[in-house]
């Protein structure tokens, strides 16, 4: 008996090996403390970008988010909460750009700490790039803890992010990840109050049905049938 995270890797699996896998999904357990969190943590005046995760690497979008800071209003203020291979050369794109007062770094934070960043934006970003097939089949967590924070999304198009997205209304996917393109995304979202608040409300059905408490009902029964 196997699983893996999502039915694109378990697809993936069986083509290559002929093994079929069950399928797993990494979700937050779901609580409702983290929707009444009060915590001051950004400038009020603010309107919070968000992308956070401990695997900001080479090809997820970040570079691009943060050329993207240069088109958009002062009123927007992009967090950046984790670390990756890139991290220290994004500080030094963001001093060379000069959007030190509309980039904030802020190092990885326990779990628990995260919850309190993310649950106070305004959109959270997920820009993976499909160059192999490790981003190409990816479901990344930060989808799910967005999600859970009452977050709506902005996303590349890969494939297993957009069929949530789709699914639940919860957000929306761009062609292509640019700074152009990302831009023209946030503005787009900002200026439909209507839709933003229904996607901020179909979040909360979402976090019901992506929990841990569901997903790990599939993973009693694999190993009651072992």
């Amino acid at each position: 008996y196997a699983y893996t995270v999502s039915e694109s890797v378990a697809g993936q699996y069986e083509k290559d090996y002929g093994i079929k896998l069950k399928v797993v999904r990494n979700t937050p357990m779901r609580t409702d403390s983290l929707l009444q969190s009060n915590d001051n943590v950004f400038p009020t005046e603010k309107t919070i970008l968000l992308l956070q995760g401990s695997g900001i690497n080479k090809d997820r979008g970040a570079e691009e988010l943060i050329e993207s800071m240069q088109l958009l209003p002062d009123n927007f203020l992009l967090a950046l909460i984790g670390g990756g291979e890139i991290w220290d050369d994004l500080k030094k794109l963001c001093r060379g750009l000069r959007l030190e007062n509309k980039v904030m770094f802020i190092e990885k934070v326990p779990h628990d700490e995260l919850k309190k960043y993310t649950v106070h934006a305004y959109l959270g970003l997920s820009l993976d790039k499909p160059t192999n097939l490790n981003y190409k089949l990816s479901l990344p967590n930060k989808i799910f803890d967005y999600i859970h924070a009452g977050v709506p999304v902005i996303a590349s198009d890969i494939k297993e992010v957009k069929k949530i997205l789709d699914t639940y209304q919860v957000g929306t996917t761009i062609d292509e990840v640019t700074p152009q393109a990302i831009a023209t995304a946030v503005i787009s979202v900002f200026e439909n109050k209507q839709q933003y608040e229904t996607w901020k409300q179909n979040t909360t059905k979402a976090a019901e049905e992506l929990c841990w408490q569901k997903e790990q009902l599939i993973l009693k029964k694999i190993f009651d049938v072992m």
